[in-house]
């Protein structure tokens, strides 16, 4: 399942956005770079939960339909769409980077910068057991996850013809509900969360499941 109603959130490298006034109609720019700060083009970015300012006070409002998905141009630049008393989580992600994550943008914060690094490498195989003998699962779907309020970051890919996959990614921080979280990996129902930290190396996640038909890339 990739909705829940809690909040967490990764905050890498960034910091924050564009002033402008609060009008309604308003679009937000902002940059992507990584950590040489050259501009990432392709990166794709999403509105993960929205907030409206009502009776003084921000209230979250529950989204139920799909998520508007966007990318960055070539020049890593991208805007971001504000009606008046409105306030964004945002996702930002392409495979090969650890995903980045802002909370509670709106249109009066500061300057978006937003830096894409490589992360910690999350990897590992898998396969299944048929008696005493172990085999790669070809071509099956793996997938990363980190909870949040409405739409988890989610990201898969296949297994190679050794039964392998990789993410990247960083240590979750200090997010604005106070609640600490950790990633999934998430193979055929299997859910193994995993402990990141950046600059540590993570352990292999190796996951055995039952199969009835092996799979070919």
């Amino acid at each position: 399942m990739n909705m829940n109603r809690s909040l967490i959130f990764a905050v890498l490298g960034v910091s924050g956005l564009i002033c402008m006034s609060a009008q309604a109609g308003v679009s937000v720019r902002g940059q992507v770079v990584d950590d040489n700060g050259v501009p990432v083009g392709g990166v794709k970015w999403m509105i993960s939960a929205f907030e409206e300012f009502q009776g003084g006070k921000w209230i979250h409002v529950f989204n139920f339909g799909a998520p508007r998905i966007d990318f960055s141009d070539s020049n890593g630049e991208f805007a971001i769409p504000f009606n008046k008393n409105q306030r964004y989580d945002l996702q930002f992600s392409k495979h090969g980077y650890a995903p980045a994550f802002l909370f509670q943008v709106e249109v009066n914060s500061p300057e978006i910068k937003v830096v894409l690094k490589r992360g910690v490498l999350i990897c590992g195989t898998v396969s299944n057991r048929a008696g005493a003998t172990v085999e790669p699962v070809i071509g099956e779907t793996v997938i990363l996850r980190l909870p949040c309020r409405d739409f988890w970051y989610q990201e898969q890919v296949l297994t190679d013809h050794k039964g392998r996959y990789e993410f990247h990614a960083c240590a979750p921080p200090d997010e604005p509900d106070g609640i600490k979280r950790k990633w999934q990996v998430v193979v055929a129902g299997k859910v193994v969360e995993i402990d990141v930290r950046d600059g540590e190396p993570v352990d292999e996640v190796n996951i055995e499941i039952d199969v009835k038909v092996k799979k070919k890339l």
